[in-house]
């Protein structure tokens, strides 16, 4: 009993002494070398046991500061692949997975986040992913610095490992919230925000090493968001050739009552004022930010193109198929035009062979 530690923080030295102690009150001489101290108050302190464990936990949607809270009554999802697309997109179903590690250095006032990994990004086909990459920053800011992982092209789970740090007090850090985007590499023009995870800091204890995986959820867009529409076009001579490239849209509006929408977009080339030809893409499935990526060609002679226009319409097939009103939005890109419209169509005659790419507003 005379040996025994009754707290786990006090380990006896485990060398003998040298000689033997002298006998406690009430008991028998000692018999050999004790290895241990006589008193529970002897002993070295373990620092090591002081230290605080990693903490692992999981971020769902419910629980982050914008997270998406699903409205009551709904359906599980459904197991056919083409209703699990209709289904996410009007329940917003998480986007996949983030892993990332958080640790606030008391020392140094350091908030250290490391990027691992992101898990089942959806593809591009499901208005999803192409090149993704993290941006990170604290709410409210702390400086104006840009902290972003590099981009992982045609990869739907990533795998960046990456450090970033920020330098925030500890009394400022309990009003900060964390939030991780994730992008997608979009190089004519901004980059898109397909989803994100928030974290209150307040909330967790990140004086420990946390081990975090979050459900990516659905960036929540501004309603009065233009819709656009990204296109290319290219004139070759020696063929009088016009090629339309409409590579995708974004922010599309679904009309009253729809969720989503099936868009397709037709292309007429107008001379005289007067539409001319016709021609269409192929519908994209349940997607307000679509990509197309197709190319429509018109035979037109080199003088005739300069007085010429484009007309773009984007439509929703689901509707069409009914005889509804089927107009999204729509753009005239010519010389009777303002903008965008004008400067790309100028660009285009003063550029032959060039594709020449810009971003449209459809109204």
């Amino acid at each position: 009993r005379a040996s025994r530690c009754l707290s786990p923080l006090l380990i006896p030295p485990m060398s003998p002494s040298p000689k033997s102690p002298t006998s406690l009150a009430g008991d028998g001489p000692s018999s050999g070398p004790v290895t241990g101290p006589l008193s529970p108050l002897l002993g070295s302190l373990q620092l090591d046991l002081y230290q605080k464990q990693d903490i692992c936990i999981f971020l769902d949607a419910s629980k982050q500061p914008s997270g998406y809270r699903p409205p009551p009554g709904n359906k599980s999802a459904p197991a056919d692949a083409t209703d699990v697309a209709t289904y996410n997109a009007h329940h917003n179903i998480p986007l996949g997975r983030l892993h990332f590690g958080i640790k606030y250095d008391l020392d140094k006032s350091d908030l250290h986040v490391t990027v691992i990994e992101a898990r089942d990004l959806p593809g591009a086909d499901q208005s999803g992913f192409n090149d993704p990459y993290i941006r990170i920053f604290l709410t409210p800011e702390v400086d104006t610095r840009k902290r972003e992982t590099n981009v992982r092209p045609n990869e739907a789970n990533p795998y960046f490992d990456e450090q970033f740090k920020f330098p925030v007090s500890q009394e400022d850090l309990t009003e900060k919230i964390i939030t991780l985007q994730v992008l997608d590499k979009d190089k004519y023009s901004r980059n898109d925000i397909v989803g994100q995870v928030s974290m209150r800091l307040e909330d967790y204890n990140v004086t420990t090493n946390m081990d975090v995986w979050a459900e990516i959820v659905q960036s929540r867009r501004p309603s009065g968001e233009k819709q656009e529409i990204l296109i290319s076009l290219s004139y070759l001579p020696s063929a009088e050739r016009l090629t339309v490239v409409l590579l995708k849209a974004r922010n599309l509006h679904p009309p009253p009552n729809k969720d989503t929408i099936d868009p397709f977009v037709k292309v007429y080339l107008l001379g005289g004022g007067k539409r001319q030809r016709k021609k269409k893409t192929t519908a994209r499935k349940n997607s307000n930010n679509p990509n197309w990526n197709e190319a429509v060609t018109f035979s037109i002679s080199s003088t005739a193109l300069p007085s010429a226009s484009i007309e773009i319409c984007v439509l929703d097939q689901s509707y069409d198929l009914m005889g509804r009103r089927s107009l999204i939005g729509a753009c005239m890109i010519g010389p009777h035009q303002n903008g965008s419209e004008l400067s790309h169509w100028q660009e285009t005659n003063q550029n032959f062979r060039q594709t020449i790419t810009m971003w449209h507003v459809l109204t």
